[in-house]
């Protein structure tokens, strides 16, 4: 519950049963509605059938791979938040999901208490294109990588505008 309203559904993609089902349970516990696929072709078709406010997407997944389901999540859902979670975390693949529309990238194991923060602020968002557009220092402020002790945390928020901002389109005069 965010504010006290019924947040929407949030959808885990985990292909490790025992991992998705135990996300499941504990966050249903916490009072949110949740759904569990063990791959990505079953993703797209719950994207298709249901209205959810946040992804928990595996990035290694048999058949398509988490960045191939976040791109196709892009085209049917834009508006969509995906937290990409992975046990196998580089530079390279947080870039890719981020360049992709990730909302955030997440190394296993995470602490439970971080990820319901990460959800409940996450949903909480507001949507990409709400007609403000940060400042070029607020928008190149926004890319955040952090080295854990257990991991890396890399947060990109505002991809679209750092790149018109560090190149920007001549006018003819």
């Amino acid at each position: 519950m965010i504010g006290g309203e019924i947040a929407k559904p949030i959808l885990i993609v985990e292909d490790e049963s025992s991992l998705g089902e135990s996300l499941r349970d504990w966050l249903t516990d916490g009072g949110y509605s949740v759904e569990a696929v063990e791959n990505g072709e079953d993703a797209l078709l719950m994207v298709d059938e249901h209205d959810f406010g946040i992804i928990l997407l595996d990035l290694r997944l048999p058949g398509m791979d988490g960045i191939q389901v976040l791109r196709e999540v892009r085209k049917k859902r834009p508006e969509l938040k995906v937290v990409i979670i992975t046990a196998y975390p580089s530079v390279n693949t947080a870039v890719a999901a981020m360049k992709e529309g990730a909302t955030e990238y997440l190394p296993k194991p995470f602490d439970l208490d971080d990820l319901e923060k990460l959800i409940s602020g996450t949903l909480e968002l507001q949507p990409v294109g709400s007609g403000q557009q940060p400042t070029p220092g607020e928008a190149i402020a926004k890319l955040v990588v952090t080295k854990k002790a257990v991991g890396m945390s890399l947060q990109l928020v505002g991809w679209e505008y750092i790149d018109t901002y560090l190149n920007p389109v001549k006018k003819e005069e």
